[in-house]
């Protein structure tokens, strides 16, 4: 029986994860990703070559591989990364403005506390935390089954001046938002978005730290220290982005980025 190629292994792990994802009516992105792979395969050659030297299919390496591969390209190309930087920033900005508004809500609950107290008139609204925290439960099943009785009896307990007014619950959120800084989900969003300006390096950096990810040091199916060449990663990243013949990438590229990004992990 021949012996299938380097090409024929890697693809036919794309092959049989394009039939997968059809039969269950899912990823076709993924799909998509996978046939321009399929379309552009001599230019893969030497790059499946060193992946099936590396990774033995037998062991789910090549399928882990290119799961990763896949997801970093749908998740983490320059597209999606210009998104998640736009989402960073509307973050940032509505944390702003939950600041501003609720140190505005503060301030308002206590003026209305300084009328209720000395004028002639008052108005009937909460003026307990406990009581809020009942009216806005009221609706919830489970606060109604094991919470509201014994909160009840702690707010007949302990009088008013036990518990934080309404307003320094505000003011604590309007605090809380001031203080709040964006966080990524995991080291690859992280990775993809350290940059000023979303680039392909987002991709590259998103890839190689969900490679590292993958490996047994991690508990994953990729070889301990696994790692590809300049070259070849610039070859993926060339055909998986979809760029043309004029704007490959290099491994001169690569071998930049993954410089840059060892002295920002010594630093």
């Amino acid at each position: 029986m021949t012996k299938p190629t380097s090409t024929q292994l890697c693809e036919d792990v794309l092959r049989e994860g394009i039939e997968y994802n059809i039969t269950h009516n899912i990823w076709p992105s993924l799909n998509a990703i996978a046939a321009r792979m399929l379309a552009r395969s001599t230019e893969l050659t030497d790059a499946y070559e060193e992946l099936a030297e590396k990774l033995d299919a037998r062991h789910k390496g090549l399928n882990v591989f290119f799961d990763v591969l896949l997801g970093a390209t749908y998740l983490r190309n320059p597209v999606a990364t210009a998104q998640s930087r736009a989402d960073r920033a509307e973050l940032v900005r509505v944390n702003a403005q939950i600041a501003e508004v609720a140190r505005e809500l503060a301030t308002l609950i206590e003026r209305r506390s300084e009328i209720h107290n000395t004028t002639d008139f008052h108005s009937d609204t909460h003026y307990s935390v406990c009581g809020v925290i009942e009216a806005a439960a009221e609706r919830i099943p489970l606060f109604e089954s094991w919470v509201k009785e014994p909160l009840g009896r702690l707010s007949y307990q302990f009088d008013l001046k036990y518990w934080p007014s309404i307003g320094d619950f505000a003011l604590e959120l309007a605090e809380d938002a001031e203080r709040a800084t964006p966080v990524a989900m995991d080291a690859a969003a992280a990775a993809a978005t350290t940059g000023k300006r979303a680039s392909p390096k987002d991709f590259f950096s998103a890839l190689l730290e969900n490679l590292d990810e993958s490996t047994r040091r991690y508990g994953g199916f990729l070889p301990t220290g696994f790692s590809l060449t300049d070259r070849t990663l610039a070859t993926l990243g060339t055909c998986v982005l979809d760029r043309g013949p004029d704007e490959p990438f290099d491994a001169d590229y690569v071998k930049s980025l993954r410089q840059k990004l060892r002295r920002q992990e010594l630093a």
